[in-house]
C-alpha cells in the first residue's frame, strides 16, 4: 500500500522511514523504554558552551566537519534541563543526522568522495595540529602559573629573612639595609600579584 508523501525537503521521508524501522527493531527488541533525561547539569552546560565555540572556530578558520555540528547540537541537548526545549533540541539533533545523510547519499561519484576523504583527512590533521597547538598553550600557561607561584613562595621565605636578619646588624646597617631589602620585596610581590589577572 503506499502513502502520500508527508516530507517537503528531499531525503527527509526517506530518512523518516529508516528511522521509523529502526524504532520498530528497539521496539521489538526493548519494548517501550522509560528512562530519566539526566540532562541540565552545570558541567554538561559548561561542556555545550565549549562545544559551542569549537564549532564556531573550526567552521570560522575553515575546517568545520559534520561531526562538529553534531557535537555541538548533542551537547546542547545534554545542557537543557527543560522538558519543551529539550524535545526542541532533540528534534534539531533529528534534523542535522538527515542533513548528514543527505549529504552523503549526494555523493555519487567516486572522485567526490575520493576527494571528499582526501579533504576530510586533511581537516582531520589541521584539527589535530590545532588542538595540540592548544594544548601545547595551556601547558606552557600553567607551567607559567606554577613558575610564579613558586617566585612568589620565594619572595615571601626572603621577606621573612629580611626581617631576622635585622637582628644581627648593628643601629648604623639596621634602618638604611632593612629598608632597601623590605622596599624591594615589596615590589617583587606587587609585580608578581600584578601577574594574577594576566
Amino acid at each position: 500500500m503506499s502513502y502520500p508523501r508527508l516530507f517537503t525537503t528531499p531525503g527527509v521521508g526517506d530518512f523518516a522511514e529508516e528511522v521509523d524501522a529502526e524504532r520498530q527493531r528497539q521496539l521489538a527488541k526493548f519494548g517501550d523504554q522509560h528512562h530519566p533525561d539526566g540532562t541540565g547539569n552545570k558541567s554538561q552546560q559548561e561542556y555545550a558552551d565549549v562545544k559551542r565555540r569549537w564549532c564556531e572556530a573550526a567552521f570560522g578558520s575553515g575546517y568545520g566537519t559534520w561531526a562538529d555540528i553534531l557535537a555541538e547540537e548533542v551537547a546542547e541537548v545534554e545542557a537543557e534541563r527543560d522538558p519543551a526545549a529539550l524535545r526542541t533540541e532533540l528534534v534539531q539533533v533529528a534534523a542535522v543526522c538527515a542533513a548528514w545523510i543527505a549529504d552523503i547519499d549526494s555523493r555519487t561519484t567516486p572522485d567526490h568522495v575520493c576527494n571528499s576523504i582526501m579533504a576530510r583527512g586533511e581537516r582531520a590533521r589541521k584539527a589535530e595540529r590545532a588542538t595540540n597547538l592548544l594544548a601545547d598553550s595551556h601547558r606552557r600557561a600553567e607551567q607559567a602559573q606554577a613558575a610564579i607561584a613558586r617566585v612568589r613562595e620565594i619572595a615571601r621565605r626572603l621577606q621573612a629573612h629580611a626581617v631576622g636578619f635585622q637582628d644581627v646588624l648593628d643601629d648604623s646597617d639596621r634602618d638604611p639595609w632593612a629598608k632597601t631589602v623590605r622596599a624591594d620585596i615589596v615590589d617583587l610581590l606587587a609585580a608578581l600579584d600584578d601577574t594574577r589577572g594576566n
